[in-house]
This record gives C-alpha cells, sequence and structure tokens, in this order.
C-alpha cells in the first residue's frame, strides 16, 4: 500500500486499460490551486493510481498567484514523481479566480494533446479512489448526449457529500433560506440539493471538485463564462450544456474525497462563523442574471430574503442563534444595492 506526501492512504494501482470504452482515448486534468499545495500535492499523487484506467491522462496544474509558496512547492514535489507522463506546472502572476484558472489549463492540455477527448476538472483538495475515473469515462462512453459526468464526492470516512443537484430559482431559494421542515417538505421538488442516491442518474448540474467534460462540449458551448471569479461558475456551464442538447449525469461509483471549501472556506464546516465573501454573491448574481434576466434576479433575492427573514424571527422566538453565515440579510440587500452606493459613492461593503 502506497502513501502520499501528506499521509494520506491511497489503494494500490489497478489496470483498466482494457476495460475502457473506445471513445474516450485521451483524457486531460485540469487542477487549480490557491494556496493549498500540501492537499494539490496529494490530489496530483492519487492521480497517479488511476492513471491506468484511461489510454492517455495529461496533468496541468495552474498556481493562481497563490503567493504563498505553493508554486515552488508544488513544482519541487512534482519533479519527485517518477513517471511517464509529467504533470505541467503553470504559475499565474494574477489570481484570475477559478473559471478563468481553469481554461488556461484546458487550454494547455488541448496544446499538448490535441486529441484529448475529455477534461477531468478536480480540485485540489481531493483524493482519487481507484476506479475513479473508469467509472466517469464509462458513464460518459454510454451516449454522445452525455456530455458531463460528476463523481460521489465523501468526506474522509467515506460519508458521502451531496454532489447532484437541481438548477436553483425563486423556489429552491426560498425553501434553503427557510431551512424549516415544513417548507421543505412542501418544496421538495425545488430542492437544490436532493437526498443523496447511490445509483447513477441523470441530473441538472454536478459539483465542480470532480466533473469529467466531453471535449464536444466546450467546442460547441465554449469554455468556462470568465466572468464568475469562483462558485456558480459550473452550474452555469452544465445549464449552457444541457441547453445545447447535452446531459449531466451522477455516478456515485465514481469515489473522490473531498475536504470542503480548504481554498475558500464558503462551504467548509465553520462557514457559520464567518461572512460570504462579496465574490459570492456577484456569482450568484450573475448566474440569475446572465440566464434568466435582472427581473428574474431581483425576484430570486426577494424569495431568499424574505425566507431568512422568516428562519431568524423563528430562531429569535426560540432564543437560538440563526442558522448560516453571518450577516448574510444584509449582504444580499447590500449587493443588490451596490450600484445604487457607487452611484452615490458609498463603496464600503
Amino acid at each position: 500500500m502506497s502513501t502520499d506526501f501528506t499521509g494520506v492512504y491511497l489503494p494500490p494501482k489497478v489496470d483498466f486499460k482494457k476495460q475502457v470504452p473506445e471513445k474516450i482515448r485521451s483524457v486531460g486534468v485540469s487542477i487549480v490551486n490557491y494556496r493549498t499545495a500540501p492537499l494539490c500535492i496529494d490530489a496530483i499523487n492519487s492521480l497517479f493510481q488511476v492513471e491506468n484506467e484511461a489510454p492517455r491522462l495529461n496533468i496541468v496544474v495552474v498556481d493562481s498567484d497563490s503567493n504563498d509558496g505553493s508554486a515552488e512547492q508544488l513544482y519541487e514535489e512534482t519533479k519527485k514523481l517518477a513517471h511517464d507522463q509529467p504533470v505541467t506546472l503553470i504559475a499565474l502572476k494574477e489570481n484570475v479566480g477559478f473559471a478563468a484558472s481553469n481554461n488556461i489549463a484546458i487550454k494547455k492540455l488541448l496544446e499538448i494533446d490535441p486529441t484529448i477527448d475529455a477534461l477531468w476538472l478536480l480540485n485540489p483538495d481531493t483524493v482519487v479512489h481507484t476506479g475513479a475515473l473508469r467509472a466517469l469515462i464509462e458513464a460518459m462512453g454510454d451516449s454522445d448526449k452525455i456530455g458531463i459526468v460528476g463523481s460521489r464526492l465523501e468526506h474522509r470516512n467515506g460519508d458521502p457529500q451531496r454532489s447532484a443537484f437541481r438548477f436553483p430559482g425563486i423556489l429552491s431559494e426560498f425553501e434553503r433560506g427557510a431551512a424549516l421542515a415544513f417548507f421543505s417538505r412542501l418544496l421538495k421538488h425545488w430542492q437544490v440539493a436532493p437526498e443523496i442516491c447511490n445509483t447513477a442518474f441523470e441530473t441538472d448540474w454536478v459539483a465542480g471538485a470532480s466533473m469529467l467534460v466531453r471535449r464536444d462540449v466546450f467546442e460547441k458551448i465554449g469554455q468556462f463564462d470568465e466572468g464568475y471569479f469562483l462558485y456558480y461558475e459550473e452550474t452555469d456551464l452544465c445549464l449552457t450544456a444541457a441547453r445545447a442538447g447535452f446531459q449531466s449525469v451522477y455516478q456515485p461509483k465514481s469515489r473522490v474525497i473531498h475536504l470542503v471549501g480548504s481554498s475558500s472556506g464558503v462551504t467548509s464546516q465553520n462557514r457559520d462563523e464567518r461572512r460570504l465573501p462579496k465574490y459570492w454573491f456577484d456569482s450568484r448574481q450573475r448566474y440569475f442574471t446572465k440566464n434568466y434576466g435582472h427581473i428574474y434576479s431581483l425576484l430570486v433575492d426577494i424569495s431568499w430574503v424574505t425566507s431568512l427573514t422568516i428562519s431568524h424571527l423563528r430562531s429569535w422566538a426560540l432564543l437560538r442563534k440563526p442558522k448560516g453565515p453571518k450577516m448574510v440579510i444584509r449582504s444580499v440587500i447590500t449587493h443588490r444595492m451596490q450600484p445604487l452606493f457607487r452611484k452615490w459613492r458609498i463603496t464600503k461593503w
């Protein structure tokens, strides 16, 4: 049994070459790192356990100006890896965000191997189980209409994370903000994150921490919208792909450990003690405005603020601390009013 640089135990290699569908001949892996070099090294090393699950596997890591020595550490550690396919490291001088960094990696991967059939987008805070890539490839190989396949993300102890989702909307935002059993039952079919399923199924969108995207998808709809700095970019990609006729599929046989929110902290376990960053609200508003229009985007915010207010009033009546990130109602309203604030020269976030 082998170990990686930070002590995460990995299963032995298994040769799956003869079992891979011929439609997917070559896979490119894109990893975007931001101040998580030790975890990123774990992710890279775990990929060497699945290298035989694709006929050809190329890896590009983009360090988005971590400015903490991550690029240097990644360079030194990847040089030590005895491997036929070296890791290509790109160190940016500016933090351009997750979407733009992935686009840079995808462009480089296609330069390295113009025959790539699919791109595997992988977070740096992941560890890949043996069989994960094979399961994604097999699911994608079933039909040319399947454009995106997502993995089952799980915690270190094996407990699953919700990794398959519905597209968000007015009713789903109300259900999320209220966080009350009554509304959850009433709006069950509009919940963004439905109950975890142990069988593969078609879904609206999958978590970007581990998603395999058919090259045809990027060629037909373009790459990630670089207007998203971080968050909602994979939701936008899946929605655009769906409108172009591609399906997204969740494949639980593809198991990937995900150390949630290691870079941003937005989805980490201590998120209730923090305030959501401005770029999260920027991405959220861009998603709704771009795909559904300004009026719909405003109605989504009204729905969310209304349900958050109901939830907070209930908590205060029960002498409990409201759930969720700090000052979220104020943040939603403030972000929505930012254009007026700029007009009045009020710029404080």
